[in-house]
């Protein structure tokens, strides 16, 4: 019997610590998952240290692998119900771990209504949500321009381009002075589809904001839309001599090297492209952006913008309330503002008192004044269409395609395997 009361007062004062750390408020431990890409580790890791600081009780465990590594794990884990509480996706509906594949299978929490929602530039908003409700957020905007070395422009006596003419001009003049307007490394696929891609910013996606989902239900084609001008003005520069000789045999990266060091004026890349040129420019080498005209109109430029990386909470997770609150600490001014700058990138959001990088700074009046649009391929519904694309363009500069015979083979991928949610 003293063995049996001995036992219970244990069990008593057991019980009894219990109930006073309840009392005294002192929250339960938690422990949310997290998984991204390893590219992603180094600014993460600081994110996270800074968010289990600011919420003790919380802990995140976090997994970084390699970009393969992580698509396959992630879609194993959705499949067998062991995915991360959060994580990171791609936007649109292109590969398996696009953010509208994912709604469409169940996998995405609904974040419609948080403090931060209402805050996304129009563009970014589209990307982020499916039938009007928000699933992801995002830190960064990557947007298509014209990178050019200032100290460059100047040198050769020129002036940048706010129309279409005077970039043919540009391009002539730049010859007549001895260098190039364009660097384009189209060695590299993905580099092919920018300057398309900053051409129909404007002459397709402004001038008819509703044709992805024309596309969608099958009332438009590439081969009966104003890509077919797009691709016609590819051509049109390549003629004028805007390229470097032999485009097809340039790669990304040394076609970058070529502008930071002011053998060719110019370059069209992304914005997140700005941070590397620079480490290679002298300090007196002046760097800007400014998007590719397409038209006659130089207010009728638009810009493509596209999300960065997304982060979105499983719908099946345990711990729902913890993962909102991590996303929320992901969205907050002093966070993103980390994030953009460890990245090179724009800020998806605006963090207050932000030092932009000086040559992204033409960014942000096409944001405030909704002067933007989607990158197109975030919202084609297959990863084909883009492969179609990047090898039709490097086809065409090499003289081995028409324009017809791209359009044709873009129209055959979009139509294959088409998912659309719901």
């Amino acid at each position: 019997m003293s063995r049996k009361k001995s036992s219970l007062a244990v069990l008593l004062v057991g019980l009894a610590l219990a109930l006073g750390s309840c009392s005294l408020g002192q929250a339960p431990e938690q422990s949310i998952s997290f998984a991204t890409t390893a590219g992603n580790r180094q600014v993460m890791e600081s994110i996270i240290s800074q968010f289990e600081a600011a919420n003790p009780g919380i802990t995140v465990d976090a997994e970084f692998d390699s970009s393969d590594q992580y698509a396959a794990a992630l879609q194993d884990g959705l499949v067998a119900g062991s995915a991360p509480d959060v994580f990171t996706l791609t936007p649109g509906v292109g590969t398996p771990l696009s953010m509208a594949t994912l709604v469409a299978e169940g996998h995405l929490a609904d974040l419609t209504g948080t403090e931060w929602s209402d805050r996304l530039p129009t563009g970014l908003g589209e990307l982020t949500e499916v039938d009007g409700k928000r699933y992801a957020v995002t830190h960064d905007v990557t947007g298509i321009g014209v990178v050019f070395n200032g100290a460059a422009v100047e040198r050769a006596g020129l002036k940048l381009p706010n129309t279409w003419s005077q970039v043919l001009q540009f391009c002539v003049d730049a010859r007549s002075a001895g260098t190039v307007a364009f660097a384009l490394g189209a060695k590299t696929a993905w580099n092919t589809q920018l300057i398309t891609y900053a051409l129909t910013s404007t002459l397709v996606y402004a001038a008819e904001p509703d044709f992805d989902a024309r596309m969608a239900s099958g009332q438009a084609s590439f081969s009966d839309s104003a890509w077919r001008e797009a691709l016609d003005k590819y051509l049109q520069m390549q003629q004028a001599g805007c390229f470097t000789d032999d485009p097809t045999n340039l790669s990304y990266e040394d076609a970058s090297w070529l502008v930071a060091k002011g053998d060719a004026l110019s370059i069209v890349l992304p914005t997140s492209s700005v941070a590397s040129i620079r480490e290679d420019t002298p300090e007196d080498d002046r760097l800007g952006m400014y998007p590719l005209p397409a038209t006659e109109d130089e207010f009728a430029t638009t810009m493509p913008i596209g999300a960065g990386t997304l982060f979105a909470v499983n719908a099946d997770s345990q711990q729902n309330e913890a993962a909102l609150k991590f996303l929320d600490f992901l969205a907050s001014d002093p966070i993103q503002a980390e994030y953009v700058r460890d990245m090179g990138t724009v800020p998806a959001f605006r963090p207050k008192d932000f030092q932009f990088e000086p040559a992204l700074v033409f960014a942000l009046p096409y944001l405030d004044q909704q002067r933007s649009n989607p990158l197109p391929d975030q919202t084609w519904p297959n990863t084909g269409v883009q492969l179609a694309h990047m090898t039709g363009v490097q086809q065409l500069l090499a003289g081995e395609a028409t324009v017809d015979e791209v359009l044709a083979a873009m129209d055959a991928a979009y139509r294959e395997g088409v998912v659309r949610p719901g």
